[in-house]
Formats: C-alpha cells, structure tokens, sequence
C-alpha cells in the first residue's frame, strides 16, 4: 500500500501551515532525507524532508495551498514493486484545508435557541449491551482492513475479562485476536511499534488501573512521536478498557484517569455512555491516525441501548453530544455520569425547571 506523506507539525503551536512548493515532481525518485516540499509556518518557512524510499506516485495537496492542516495526507509514495494502480486503491481522506474567515456581518444580536439532540443517525437500530456494541465495532473494522487486530489480557480463549471480544477468536484467529502475558508495558511497546509499522493495534487494558504500567509506552512513545518526528510518523493505535469506578473491586480496580490522559499533549481521550456512542466512537478511533486513549466503564457493560446496525455507522471525535433539550440550566457530564445526569434532569422537569444535558 503506498505510504502517505502527512502534513508536519513544525513547532508545538502550528496546527495548520502553507505549502509553500513541492521540491520533488510526481515520478521522482525519492530516498530517505531527500528534501520533499518547504512549508511555511506562522513562525519560519521550513523543509520537510523524506522519510521513507520510493517513488512520488502522486501530490494530493498542491503547492502553494494555504491553511493545510496539520496531519493531512498531502502525497503518496509508491514503495518498491508497486505501480501507480496502487494509488487507486488506496482509501486517502480529502485534505483538510483551513478556510478563510470571512469578515463578520454585522447583525443584531439573537438569543440562541436550544438545540436538539444530535440525530446523526436514522436507519436501522437494535437492542444490545455496550458490551456487544464495543464487540461489532472491533469486529467490523476488522473486517474491513486485515491490518486491524486486537491484543491483551485473556482476549483471545477466554473471551475478553468482560467479554467484550466474545466470538472475536473464532472469526480471525490467533493471528489478530492475541492472548499476551501479564506484561502491560510488553504489549502495549508491541502495539505501538506495530502502528509505527502501518498496522491499527486495539490494546486492550484488563483496568486502566493497569495502564499505569504502560505509561512511558502510552505518553512517550505513542503520543509524542508524530510532534517528534515533524508529523512524519503517526501512531494509529487504540487503548481501550474499563475506567473509573465499579462495584466491589477495590481502589487499584476503581480510579478515574479521563484527568490524566486528557493533559496528555498527543493523545485523544473519549469515554462514551451509550450503546450508540461506544460503536461510532470506537470505529472512529480504530480509523483515526492518532493514539486514543478509550476509557469504558465496567457498570456500562451489561446496559442494553438501540445502536445502530449500519456497519459504516461512525460518530466524529471531539464534538459533544446533547441528550436532553432544556434552556433553564446545563447540566454537563461524561461516561457513566451522562445517565445520572439525565435522571436528574427528570427529577428538575417535575419542578418546572428545563435542565439541558451534554
């Protein structure tokens, strides 16, 4: 598959930047150092330069363009034995490019009305736990990409500690459902070397409580090398368990580290409520090129929710959700919160009181 050429990250604040010119024409031979294209940020105008050997096979962001953003693909490269029949087929998001802002009308000032819940989705749905929600999510982008596999603790034979990746091993196989020792910071290193070499690991933590074994792997490998590397290298990798508290197993099974991970330059952090939010966020965190830290909650598994049944059914990470119209006061919360939330938004309707909750 042809390796694509991401936009850099060239200094800690840069989120978008000019390419200014490419310095290498589609066909050319390309080596590893070879200077590709200046970059212009809002400090210095920069080289990026090669990391990879191969041909240029095709420029997807052409030079001169403006507000590109940071980790958007911007070219191809054909590695060795691969034609330009490669390119085709292989799946490249539209490069995002900032627009320009307008300047502003000038308009009377409106009171914004309270908006409803987000229905992104409208097809089929059915009943089913979180647990088997997290399952089809992990069990349709594998089959989709052969390039997606999932290891931990107990995943493979013994289906998952909360049987989150039941029937998985039957399906695929030892090769992509991986049994690992009780080694947290072995397999989590094993994961984000593999997603250096192109592949989508799921590690999967019996507890979050645990990933603190694997922390130097999780902060220092996974999350800082794409800014390292100038935005060459991407981790495209999912760290995925329970999180927080759950009944009656003790304070090294019961921390929350949403606060921890969230502070982590690098990393993207989602903790989802639903059956609906827990199938559209993992997909969109087993396709996304960035480490993302996916923190469940044990007391969520066995909750049975409508979710959706399209297997393309994705929700975009980073926007909020709002379950609850009210324009009398908001009531803000994630992961398990979000449904006592909305308990307690029942109980202030009775009051007379319209409760919003995000």
């Amino acid at each position: 598959m042809p390796i694509q050429i991401l936009m850099p990250a060239l200094s800690p604040t840069m989120t978008e930047g000019k390419l200014a010119r490419w310095l290498k024409s589609e066909g050319d031979k390309i080596k590893s150092g070879d200077v590709l294209a200046e970059i212009e940020t809002d400090k210095a105008t920069m080289e990026m330069e090669a990391a990879d050997e191969g041909i240029l096979g095709r420029i997807l962001v052409q030079g001169g363009a403006e507000g590109v953003k940071v980790n958007t693909p911007i070219g191809l490269i054909l590695t060795e034995g691969e034609d330009k029949s490669a390119l085709d087929a292989t799946p490249v998001a539209a490069p995002i490019i900032a627009e320009a802002a307008a300047a502003p009308a000038e308009v009377a000032p409106v009171p914004a009305a309270p908006q409803g819940p987000q229905k992104a989705y409208s097809g089929p749905t059915r009943r089913q736990t979180v647990r088997e929600a997290l399952r089809d999510a992990i069990a349709e982008e594998m089959r989709k990409d052969p390039a997606v596999f999932l290891i931990g603790e107990e995943v493979g034979q013994y289906q998952g500690a909360y049987k989150v990746s039941q029937g998985l091993l039957d399906e695929f196989g030892p090769k992509r459902i991986i049994d690992t020792p009780i080694t947290e910071m072995g397999f989590a290193g094993l994961g984000v070397g593999a997603a250096f070499g192109g592949l989508k690991p799921i590690v999967e933590f019996m507890t979050f409580n645990f990933s603190m074994q694997a922390i130097d792997q999780i902060v220092n490998s996974a999350a800082k090398t794409l800014y390292m590397s100038g935005g060459q290298q991407a981790c495209p990798i999912v760290f995925r368990g329970p999180n927080g508290a759950a009944s009656r197993v003790a304070a090294q099974h019961s921390q929350c580290f949403a606060s921890w991970y969230a502070h982590c330059p690098g990393l993207k952090v989602v903790a989802p409520w639903s059956g609906e939010d827990a199938k559209g966020l993992l997909k969109a965190a087993i396709l996304d090129a960035n480490p993302v830290v996916f923190l469940e909650n044990e007391m969520m598994y066995g909750q049975s929710f409508d979710v959706p049944e399209d297997p393309d059914f994705i929700l975009p990470i980073g926007r909020a959700k709002v379950e609850r119209v009210g324009g009398d006061v908001t009531i803000t919360a994630f992961s398990r919160m979000v449904g006592v939330a909305l308990e307690a938004a029942e109980l202030l309707a009775k009051e007379g009181i319209a409760a919003e909750v995000i």
